[in-house]
């Protein structure tokens, strides 16, 4: 029961932080261009915030669903999602030395998830 506390903290967490994605890349496109390796793309920038909007509104269904397994699955699927951001970000920092702050903490940031995220997801019993 408390790592289902865990799980629905790491959902809520998750959404916190494609919302606050969504709104960044579809209000302030220019400047999350600007404090990353990429340049601004305005269409795939977009593509990201619906992207991010859709993953919002996946988790707000396993959140009201209020079932263990729909959160297993979401986490695990998040997890995932994570682990590929995460990678993509260090790739950057590797290959350009010049890689900005957004990359540093796409890295930092989505590697953590991973490693906390899995930690939470493997002692799960129920």
């Amino acid at each position: 029961m408390r790592k289902i506390v865990l799980i629905k903290m790491f959902l809520f967490l998750w959404l916190v932080g494609a919302t606050l994605s969504f709104v960044l890349h579809i209000f302030y496109p220019d400047l999350i261009s600007y404090l990353s390796l990429w340049n601004i793309s305005v269409g795939w920038q977009r593509e990201i915030a619906l992207w991010n909007l859709g993953a919002s509104i996946g988790i707000i269904y396993a959140l009201i669903k209020n079932n263990s397994q729909i959160y297993k699955f979401t986490m695990g699927l998040l997890l995932v999602i994570s682990l590929l951001l995460g990678v993509n970000h260090l790739a950057a920092l590797i290959i350009d030395k010049e890689a900005m702050l957004i990359n540093l903490l796409g890295a930092i940031l989505n590697l953590t998830i991973v490693v906390f995220g899995g930690f939470i997801l493997k002692n799960e019993k129920n």
